[in-house]
């Protein structure tokens, strides 16, 4: 078993559990919440780096935010709606 951190409360060492040790398996689990969605999100060109969705896509209008302040409200799954944020600050080049 992996060693994966040391427990703040006791010396002995937290040993993160086997797959084959979970009650569940990851499928079962992904299923436990009805909102879980697998599918395409059809991003416009992931190669290129334009993670966006084109506006077909499942991950388009299907948002929930919690009713939270905290949380900025979108329309949208995932990371992009129809704004590329990453635009003017980030380098996708490897250098």
């Amino acid at each position: 078993m992996p060693l994966s951190s040391l427990s703040s409360e006791s010396s002995a060492p937290f040993v993160e559990p086997e797959l084959a040790d979970m009650p569940f398996t990851v499928e079962e689990f992904w299923g436990l919440n009805p909102n879980n969605l697998t599918a395409d999100p059809m991003l416009t060109d992931p190669a290129g780096r334009d993670l966006r969705p084109v506006d077909t896509s499942l991950a388009l209008g299907a948002g929930d935010t919690p009713d939270d302040s905290f949380f900025e409200q979108t329309d949208y799954i995932g990371a992009f709606g129809d704004t590329d944020w990453t635009a003017g600050w980030t380098n996708w080049d490897a250098n």
